[in-house]
């Protein structure tokens, strides 16, 4: 298991964490989602977690990459600066990330059918 790994299986979980100091993590989670092997993993992962959370691209890359979308697709479509402000701070879970990129990626898929179907009138 890697860190991007863990806290995958954390926000499946239901639980956010984000990095409150230098070398400290706070969470947040529903009563009884974080089990003992799972709290075992984030203090083992403890300093990749920091330095994993603390890197926004790293985490904003990475997504990309999952939805095989660019950044610059991103950035126009679905964040603005304050967005990853509250990525790096905690404050935005990257659920919400997700399921934002998931919305504009259905929309474009819609806009793209509407665009087929007009141009195939058109040739018939």
């Amino acid at each position: 298991m890697n860190t991007a790994q863990l806290l995958k299986q954390c926000e499946k979980a239901h639980i956010r964490i984000k990095v409150s100091g230098p070398n400290e993590l706070n969470y947040i989670c529903p009563k009884g989602a974080l089990t003992e092997d799972l709290k075992k993993k984030i203090i083992q992962f403890k300093p990749s977690i920091i330095e994993h959370l603390s890197d926004v691209d790293n985490l904003i890359a990475a997504v990309c990459e999952e939805y095989s979308i660019t950044r610059d697709w991103l950035d126009q479509f679905v964040i603005c600066p304050q967005d990853v402000e509250d990525l790096k701070n905690g404050d935005l879970p990257l659920s919400c990330l997700r399921a934002h990129i998931e919305y504009h990626l259905e929309e474009q898929r819609e806009w793209d059918e509407r665009k087929q179907r007009i141009n195939h009138r058109r040739t018939t």
